[in-house]
Formats: structure tokens, C-alpha cells, sequence
């Protein structure tokens, strides 16, 4: 039995909330313990009782909810972790890490994906983004953020890409990878980098940043938390192979389209 902790982070974006919420309720997890810790923020956009009244509505299952005011959404993963630390202490130290923005839409077979390839790719010494083969940083103003491709492609047969980075709206952590990395290792202010900053930390120590190949996540709504819930993208589908989304999450990315557009 596998043990995960998957912290859901929720700031704004009721509509895409719902998607990521309802998705992840059809989650296989036979052979798979896994808990989910849902950070609710409240703003303008949605009330905590809204968001009580969604995530019923998802039938989600095996969860806790914590309800906090922050300074940035970019704070979120420094934030996450400390709740990582806080599960695991009573516990025994062998438990996964999964970071789950709420912009996202799962296949079914998401989590049971990732474990497969971090076993096939690697025992231990590697962690997943699951959400899309390539990926650019874009136009920042910092020293790290040139355009970065970073893809690797061990060939047609492999299921996986090897990355240099990868975006943090989805990433999941072996206890290998995950115990190297602290709040102190990340910044806390806008534009703060911090899943880059991740990323190159763990490049640093020699482990692998892979990704699926098909992706198993389909990012939704406009790049950015400002954009909320404007439109749809697809992540995985530029210049890599992207997101065959299985039909019940195709049905409810159909009515998110849908209700976007009203």
C-alpha cells in the first residue's frame, strides 16, 4: 500500500474548482492510500459556503479542509509543504507528496500512471509532473526565466519525457525527492519561481523530472490566476503528444466549456 498526500489548493476560479474537484473524485486508487488536504483561500470570487457546497457536490472522498488567508497565491506551495511535514510527523516517513492546483482536469488513471513510470523509470530518485510533456518558462524579467524547453524523449516506446523543469499546477513526490526540499529552499513573494526553483534543486541532486507521455492532466482556464475562468488551453498539446482525455472527464470538460461561456 502506497501512501500519498495531496494537497488541493484552491484560490479563486469556482467553475474550474468544481472541474478539478469532480475529476479527481473518479481517481482509481486500488493498492493506494491516499488523502487529500483541500487549502481553501476565500476571495471575492468564492465564499467558503460556496466552496462547502462544491466540493459536495464533487463527491470527493478522504479529505480534510483547511481554511487560510494568504498574503499570494504564490505562496502556495511553501504553504502546502508545512502541512506535508505537520501529516507525515505522526507517521511513518515513506509518504508521498502530490501538489494539485485547482485549474486542472484528471483522467482517471492519473495517479496510477505516475507511480508506474517512476517504477519504470527509477525505484526511487525522481518525481513526476504529470500535467504536460513541454513546457516554456515564457517572458519574465529575471535571470532564470529564458525560454526553456528542456524536453528529452528516450524514444517512441517510453511512456515518459525527461524535463528540465516543469510547471507546479501538478507535481508529485517520492518521500526520496520530497524530504530535500524545505519553505526556506523558495521565495515567498509575486513571481517567485517557486517551481523552478524546485526543479533545479532537485536537477542539483541528481534526480529525474519526468513527465506522462500521453499527458494525464488537462490544464484548464487562461495561463495565469488572473484569468480565472475565462477559456479553455491545452497544456499537453504543444509540440508533445497531449491530453486524451477519458470520456467521463471529457463530458465534464464539455459542461466547463459550457458554463464558461454563458
Amino acid at each position: 500500500m502506497i501512501d500519498i498526500y495531496a494537497i488541493v489548493r484552491v484560490f479563486k476560479r469556482p467553475r474550474s474548482t468544481y472541474a478539478t474537484l469532480k475529476s479527481l473524485a473518479m481517481t482509481e486508487i486500488k493498492g493506494i492510500n491516499l488523502h487529500y488536504s483541500l487549502i481553501f483561500t476565500p476571495s471575492d470570487d468564492i465564499t467558503y459556503d460556496q466552496f462547502m457546497k462544491i466540493l459536495k457536490e464533487s463527491g470527493l472522498k478522504y479529505y480534510d479542509v483547511k481554511q487560510i488567508p494568504l498574503n499570494s497565491p504564490t505562496e502556495n506551495i511553501p504553504c502546502s509543504l508545512e502541512y506535508y511535514y505537520d501529516y507525515t510527523s505522526s507517521r511513518n516517513d515513506n509518504v508521498w507528496f502530490c501538489y494539485i492546483e485547482n485549474d486542472n482536469l484528471f483522467n482517471p488513471d492519473w495517479l496510477i500512471r505516475s507511480l508506474k513510470t517512476i517504477e519504470e523509470v527509477e525505484k526511487d530518485g525522481l518525481f513526476v509532473g504529470i500535467c504536460t510533456p513541454h513546457h516554456t518558462i515564457g517572458k519574465m524579467t529575471t535571470k532564470q526565466t529564458k525560454d526553456v524547453h528542456g524536453t528529452q524523449d528516450p524514444g517512441a516506446d517510453k511512456n515518459y519525457y525527461i524535463k528540465e523543469r516543469i510547471p507546479g499546477c501538478v507535481m508529485l513526490f517520492p518521500p526520496s525527492a520530497i524530504k530535500h526540499i524545505k519553505p526556506d529552499d523558495v521565495c515567498f513573494h509575486i513571481n517567485s519561481l517557486v517551481d523552478w526553483r524546485i526543479c533545479d534543486k532537485l536537477n542539483a541532486l541528481g534526480f529525474k523530472v519526468i513527465s506522462l507521455k500521453p499527458s494525464a492532466v488537462q490544464h484548464i482556464g487562461k495561463v495565469g490566476i488572473k484569468k480565472r475562468d475565462v477559456s479553455t488551453w491545452i497544456c499537453g498539446g504543444r509540440g508533445g503528444v497531449g491530453f486524451v482525455p477519458d470520456e467521463k472527464v471529457k463530458n465534464l470538460w464539455i459542461e466547463f466549456n459550457k458554463d464558461v461561456a454563458k
